[in-house]
């Protein structure tokens, strides 16, 4: 019978006990901490070993002998290996039963005996970068070895300090692609990854921060997708036994369902780790919140208490990336809920009021928030915006309306294109008064009247439009070929047009076919960004022609422009969104065999260059300063500015609590306009001021404008009611030339 004192382990233990620290110091630098043996014969122990494993002697007889100064009962732990013991228990004719028994009796049975599950090719398998030759250490050598973080689940989740994270060495060797960096300090470039891999929680270890719990949920959040992936990712903070530890416990505790106690034990096994009280307090906070929703939750997604990670799943549940392929070229999922949303609040689910954009705190966000810039710059056009590449081949082409014309030729009859060029001569003079060149203007409304067809002999052409909607990421890759340079001009005008036509916010409708697997996208909570240009027609009814397709989207509008003064077909009521136009879904029912679904249209920073914008009248029809909106967002086709309207205090503060607002926190690049005056606010006549306290208790230090009718009395309340801290960066204003020069970020 095999002795009971022997335990099995597993490589990731040993590696866990190789690389324990104490005050950032390997344990095994004390001889008393790990005594590790190899029992394979000399020469495969000589030719290579585990870093600092000891090769046992054996006499003439063949029998182990030990060091006759071994004191075995003051080591903390031993462990042992051959070449891949598997199971327990072991032949007594094994080698290393014979070592393992050898040991037990000389500890006294005081000491469990490790074997190492897999032996030394398992181990060396997964960490072939703690294989050594070297047989002998001195006591300044041991102090020097260096140790790699630990594994909270194998080859996937690590936890270790920032030293750990800016050596290259341990990054190679293991493999790791993602980054949770609970540290101040920004190591983006030091560590040259992209956005989808990187992403910081910058908080202290006596935080005084009011939405903690938030920041662990876009934490774990981010791990589960890594985790999914299986991209090995390292969470880190300064000595990785505190902030970071509290996130590798968050992370544990949602996804095997244990609560923070449970957690820091599992961690607490794998580091030596010390969280602040205030962060397990978080965890807690995010198991009562999932403990409220689990019954929405498919069972599948409801972990059990055990510690198989190999065969789990993420507890977000994406949706298939084959699934999402095929409809890669019209739309692409940005974010989903966490947790499946049911709005009963008729004031929730209106896509008419703006409350129902808070549900956005609920939402996680799918990529990383610089990937999805990528992938927009990666495109020709983005919402009104021009690829930098594409902006440098427009200054070498330079384009005329007359080039246009003969581009379009290609496309069109001469007939169809006398018709636009009618409709050019009787619309220029809008885009004339936009301080853009008689050319320009002249190119603008032909290009718009070449999107919206044309009609002849009763027949309606739309190869304008296709042109468009089959153009925009085809072209950046494909800028060599003629056929696509083309279509560049008329994609360039286009949006120049576009971009100097006033924002439509209303009411819109779409219709189109869609399939069962491209329906099931839309769910409530969904974030959608449509990646071509897209028509739909203002109002509540489609444009009769396209009445009988199975899916209606009824959407309220931000950002659409309404062609109508400029389309061939006027009667349409045409509102045209741009590419990567983000929308929210609301609402999703089916009625006499038709999918209605509900989306109003969002904006979430994901620009070069933003602006929260909160006024009790913005989203009033005869708002007087929605114009300078207009003119922030037409400067230039690759250096616009985008506006996030907000009526109320509350409404702007949870934007900024959201994972999508929280991205933009102490960016140079977003900035926040206030009015000092709401009288939709509990204290109308410091709403500002009230509004100003709660973004620094986000510790959101953005810079911010309060716009207000006397400059002198809005800095008088500044002074009586804003602390030294809370007023830094904070400006007034209260002439249109300070308006336009702040939201122009000049």
């Amino acid at each position: 019978m095999f002795p009971p004192l022997f335990e099995l382990i597993d490589c990731h233990d040993l590696y866990n006990l190789l690389n324990a620290e104490i005050n950032g110091l390997a344990r095994i630098s004390d001889r008393n901490y790990l005594y590790l043996i190899d029992c394979r014969s000399k020469k495969d122990y000589n030719e290579s070993h585990l870093i600092t494993a000891e090769h046992l002697k054996r006499n003439s007889k063949g029998e182990y002998q030990l060091p006759y100064n071994l004191s075995l009962e003051t080591r903390e732990h031993i462990v042992i290996y051959d070449s891949r013991s598997k199971t327990l228990p072991l032949s007594e004719q094994d080698d290393i039963y014979t070592c393992a028994n050898l040991l037990s009796k000389y500890a006294g049975g005081l000491i469990t005996i490790k074997i190492i599950n897999g032996g030394y090719e398992l181990f060396s398998k997964f960490y072939p970068f703690l294989r050594t030759q070297r047989i002998f250490y001195s006591p300044k050598e041991f102090e020097l070895i260096e140790t790699y973080p630990n594994e909270i689940c194998p080859q996937l989740i690590y936890l270790g300090r920032r030293a750990h994270a800016l050596n290259s060495q341990i990054i190679k060797d293991l493999k790791i692609r993602s980054y949770v960096n609970c540290t101040k300090h920004n190591d983006f470039l030091i560590q040259r990854t992209n956005s989808l891999e990187y992403y910081q929680i910058a908080i202290d270890d006596n935080p005084n921060v009011l939405n903690l719990s938030e920041l662990f949920h876009d934490a774990v959040s981010f791990l589960a997708i890594a985790y999914n992936r299986k991209d090995p990712v390292l969470i880190y903070s300064d000595h990785g036994i505190s902030r970071s530890a509290a996130i590798a416990i968050a992370f544990i505790s949602f996804h095997m369902r244990f609560n923070s106690q449970e957690a820091l034990e599992y961690v607490e096994k794998r580091r030596n780790v010390r969280p602040q009280e205030i962060f397990l307090k978080c965890v807690d906070e995010l198991n009562d919140k999932f403990d409220k929703l689990k019954e929405n939750l498919p069972e599948r997604l409801i972990e059990s208490k055990d510690e198989n990670f190999e065969k789990r799943n993420s507890p977000i549940p994406f949706s298939s990336s084959e699934n999402l392929k095929r409809y890669k070229i019209y739309m692409e999922i940005l974010g989903i809920p966490s947790y499946q949303l049911t709005i009963s609040s008729p004031a929730n689910n209106s896509i008419e009021k703006e409350e129902s954009e808070n549900i956005l705190e609920e939402i996680s966000i799918k990529k990383h928030g610089q990937e999805w810039l990528q992938i927009r710059r990666n495109d020709l056009i983005y919402e009104d915006h021009l690829n930098s590449s594409f902006m440098k081949m427009i200054e070498q082409e330079n384009f005329t309306y007359e080039k246009l014309i003969e581009t379009c030729q290609i496309y069109e009859s001469n007939e169809d294109i006398q018709i636009h060029q009618e409709k050019s001569d009787e619309n220029f003079e809008f885009f004339m008064k936009k301080n853009l060149s008689s050319d320009d203007a002249h190119a603008i409304a032909f290009a718009l009247a070449f999107y919206t067809g044309s009609k002849s002999n009763g027949i309606i052409k739309r190869n304008g439009s296709l042109v468009a909607r089959t153009s925009n990421g085809e072209i950046f890759r494909n800028i060599n070929e003629d056929n696509w340079k083309n279509k560049v001009i008329i994609l360039y005008y286009l949006i120049k047009g576009l971009a100097n036509i006033p924002y439509y916010w209303g009411i819109s409708t779409r219709s189109i076919h869609l399939s069962d697997d491209a329906l099931k996208f839309y769910k409530i909570g969904s974030l959608i960004t449509w990646l071509q240009f897209s028509s739909s027609r203002k109002g509540y009814e489609p444009w009769k022609y396209f009445a009988n397709r199975n899916t209606y989207f009824i959407i309220y509008s931000l950002t659409g422009r309404c062609i109508k003064q400029f389309s061939i077909f006027p009667e349409e009521d045409e509102i045209l969104f741009l590419p990567h136009s983000i929308f929210l879904v609301l609402k999703h029912e089916i009625k006499e065999n038709r999918h209605l679904i509900y989306l109003r249209q969002v904006e979430l920073g994901f620009c070069e260059r933003s602006i929260l914008w909160v006024d009790d009248h913005i989203f009033d029809s005869e708002w007087e300063n929605k114009s300078h909106m207009e003119r922030a967002s037409t400067r230039s086709l690759n250096l616009n500015v985008h506006f996030i309207p907000k009526s109320s205090s509350e409404n702007a503060l949870s934007f900024l609590r959201s994972s999508y607002g929280r991205r933009l926190k102490n960016r140079s690049k977003f900035r926040i306009v206030t009015d000092m005056r709401r009288d939709n606010e509990s204290n109308p006549e410091l709403a500002g001021i009230e509004f100003i306290k709660q973004v620094r208790k986000l510790d959101f230090q953005n810079q911010c404008l309060i716009f207000t009718y006397q400059k002198k009395y809005g800095l008088e309340k500044i002074e009586n009611h804003l602390t030294n801290n809370e007023k830094k960066s904070v400006f007034v204003a209260d002439d249109k030339e300070s308006l336009d020069r702040f939201v122009g970020f000049e």
